[in-house]
């Protein structure tokens, strides 16, 4: 399945990403000339920890603070409540589906998909797609729906201009243009 390829890693609050394993205790040793060559004692090396993670009490768990994505970024892990896509929803980034909010730094193709449960931004246009939030969607540019593209909101929906797309929304739809 080309279009989904799980690039969002989400968690949950609370949840561990990642767990130190205690050394345990060495043997000794012997060399080639038959001497005794006494064990190292292993370390615990440091946890990873950057924004919005919590190190345990005991120091050999790393835990989510909030619910986002895991960036993994100069081997620091952090949870970002935003993840951003920065190009084109397409076959290279697949379908998109983050527990906090989505910001889209390009267009999203025909067939693809974003969905959040809080906010979507899309800075570009989108053609014939499906994008879910739990908030608001603005897209910059607006979209061309080909008679296929649904966009539906929690919030308000925002773009230039709607297309052949079925707009669903709780709140207000603002665009300068709707056609059909």
């Amino acid at each position: 399945d080309f279009r989904n390829l799980d690039i969002v890693k989400n968690v949950n609050k609370d949840e561990v990403l990642c767990e130190i394993t205690p050394p345990k205790p060495g043997l000794d040793g012997i060399d080639i000339f038959n001497r005794n060559v006494p064990f190292k004692k292993g370390f615990l090396p440091k946890l990873p920890s950057g924004r919005n993670t919590i190190v345990s009490e005991d120091g050999l768990k790393l835990i989510a603070a909030v619910n986002g994505c895991i960036e993994c970024k100069n081997s620091i892990v952090n949870v970002n409540d935003v993840f951003i896509v920065r190009g084109d929803v397409d076959s290279a980034s697949g379908n998109i589906n983050a527990i906090g909010s989505v910001i889209v730094q390009g267009d999203v193709r025909e067939g693809f998909s974003v969905k959040a449960q809080k906010d979507i931004s899309i800075r570009g246009m989108s053609e014939g797609a499906l994008i879910e939030a739990g908030g608001t969607i603005s897209i910059s540019k607006g979209m061309n729906g080909m008679g296929k593209g649904i966009l539906k909101a929690g919030g308000n929906i925002v773009g230039k201009y709607f297309e052949n797309a079925n707009l669903i929304s709780d709140n207000d739809i603002y665009a300068d243009v709707l056609m059909n």
